[in-house]
């Protein structure tokens, strides 16, 4: 998290399963979101969707493409947004 005050709420709860690790403010590098983003914006950056179910449907098209699996060779969600820099500090909060 970003340490936006959204973020530090009193009445925001977190799963027991969710580790909230707060990140200097305007370091987009540090959020594996950003990561994610960018590989959309890009797949997206081509397109040119006539109108917003367009834009839905093409969107939905790189989402699809992308794997929940753990294969090497096919584009997943670990190969775009899982730094080592940020699994270790995931792992050293969890420990």
């Amino acid at each position: 998290m970003d340490n936006g005050s959204f973020h530090k709420s009193l009445a925001l709860k977190c799963p027991d399963n969710v580790i909230p690790i707060f990140q200097p403010s305007h370091s987009p590098e540090l959020n594996p979101i950003e990561r994610l983003w960018e590989h959309i914006k890009q797949a997206l950056s081509w397109q040119q969707g006539k109108n917003l179910d367009e834009l839905r449907k093409s969107l939905k098209q790189v989402l699809d493409s992308i794997s929940p699996d753990a294969m090497p060779t096919a584009v997943n969600y670990a190969s775009i947004c899982g730094w080592n820099y940020i699994l270790s500090a995931l792992l050293s909060a969890t420990s």
